[in-house]
């Protein structure tokens, strides 16, 4: 049985972008081993099944790790989470923000907004008026190049700045509590180097504060880059490392996406650089939650769950053919590249869909994300925002040992500001692209 399925704009809260969206494919598939040595005949202990003909649930032990493996059908009987018709909360006007990079909800209900234009901090209190203000761009104390935030899990926030690679820790006040700096700082250090890795960047923090870095090998090769030429070149692999006081020790890797660089030439020898993950690659993903991390890349549906010291706990699998790519997937991002729902003009997208091959299968999933409990969201396929702005997406969540709870479809990928524990925040935009952070909170059947 095929799962395609036209996924159309909904009604979602006021100030969320609707448009077209491309058809988002469900493709569950189970591939048998993982990057650790686990063999079926490790496997022991009680198989745990919620009934039925087929697999439903199943829970196995192999050699310590928990294997669970979910059937396709208990996905497509999940109930079906949303989110309020209203905001419980809006903070926009009378305050400006300009570009906002990130927010989260603090213990106490405060809101901390990162603005990108000038880098600082904004503290509200839970009824939406402006307690604080702080931070600017630089290098020195209390400035930053760069900003994500990161929830902890005993009170207050981190900012991590990529560019510094440096970790700054607030208590709820938004007071500096320490500042840290790890072994990836200047270069891979002896860990990474080895792998051929020259420098290593901050790439998350886990709830419990533990840092986590990223690196790739270095390219061989690159193309000799042509103008009006679609060249493809393979996505490196990329490897998670965990700072361990004055060294990083490696976690886990997983493959980048095949990229696609297309130069558009202009008279006068001016180049336009388009650069976008080839359609229907399989990319790698991880995440940061409260007291785990994810790691999995999206050829099959097989999430590896790891503690923060990287310690395998258990891993995911999802039971369910997948998708193969048809004339007729193509023929979709062809009708849309050149209009409002894609970056791509429609000469390039179509000098590019000219040469994509109807072949393979439909990644299985395009993003893993944790909420503030521990579960783990991970979002169907849809492809690179170049080709086509995906305004809505559809995401199956699993709790903290890796059951089945439910499905959701949100706004944009890049509006999800945080996943609470019950909300979401997220940034909305109004007719003039003013942002504003609004809070809705998540209604489970």
């Amino acid at each position: 049985m095929s799962h395609n399925r036209w996924r159309v704009p909904l009604a979602f809260p006021r100030g969320h972008r609707i448009g077209v969206l491309w058809v988002a494919v469900v493709a569950l598939s189970l591939f048998p081993g993982c990057s650790e040595d686990i063999s079926s005949e490790d496997i022991s202990s009680e198989d745990i099944s919620s009934g039925g003909d087929g697999v439903d649930v199943t829970v196995t032990d192999s050699a310590g790790v928990q294997i669970v493996r979910v059937g396709g059908e208990v996905l497509d009987s999940l109930p079906e989470w949303s989110l309020s018709q209203e905001p419980l909360l809006t903070i926009g006007e009378p305050y400006v923000i300009g570009k906002i990079e990130g927010a989260l909800r603090l213990r106490s209900g405060a809101i901390v907004i990162a603005e990108g234009i000038g880098l600082h901090l904004r503290v509200f209190g839970p009824d939406g008026v402006l307690r604080r203000s702080f931070g600017r761009e630089g290098e020195g104390p209390g400035e930053f190049k760069a900003i994500s935030l990161w929830t902890l899990q005993d009170g207050g926030f981190a900012v991590g700045d990529n560019w510094l690679n440096r970790i700054t820790l607030f208590d709820e006040s938004g007071t500096v509590n320490a500042v840290r700096t790890g072994a990836c700082r200047m270069r891979g250090g002896p860990s990474l180097s080895a792998l051929g890795i020259p420098r290593c960047y901050f790439e998350g923090l886990t709830g419990d504060g533990t840092v986590f870095w990223s690196g790739t090998r270095e390219s061989e090769s690159m193309p000799i880059l042509e103008p009006d030429v679609v060249l493809r070149y393979p996505g490196e692999v990329g490897f998670l490392a965990r700072d361990a006081e004055d060294s990083a020790t490696m976690v886990d890797s997983v493959r980048r996406g095949t990229k696609v660089w297309i130069a558009e030439s202009f008279p006068g020898g001016r180049l336009l650089h388009w650069i976008f993950q080839e359609l229907f690659s399989s990319e790698g993903h991880w995440a940061f939650g409260p007291h785990s991390i994810a790691v999995g890349e999206s050829s099959r549906f097989e999430v590896r769950l790891r503690d923060t010291t990287g310690q395998l706990q258990r891993i995911l699998r999802v039971v369910r053919a997948p998708d193969v790519v048809t004339e007729a997937h193509i023929d979709e991002i062809r009708d849309v590249v050149g209009t409002s729902a894609s970056v791509m003009t429609e000469e390039i997208g179509l000098k590019y869909l000219d040469e994509v091959d109807a072949r393979g299968v439909i990644p299985f999933f395009s993003e893993l994300r944790f909420d503030l409990r521990g579960n783990l969201w991970i979002a169907e396929y849809v492809p690179d925002e170049m080709l086509v702005i995906a305004d809505e997406r559809r995401w199956i969540i699993f709790d903290d040992t890796a059951m089945p709870l439910a499905r959701m479809t949100t706004g944009p990928l890049d509006d999800i500001l945080e996943f609470g524990d019950d909300y979401l925040l997220v940034r909305e935009r109004d007719e003039l692209d003013i942002e504003r952070v609004a809070l809705f909170r998540i209604e489970r059947e």
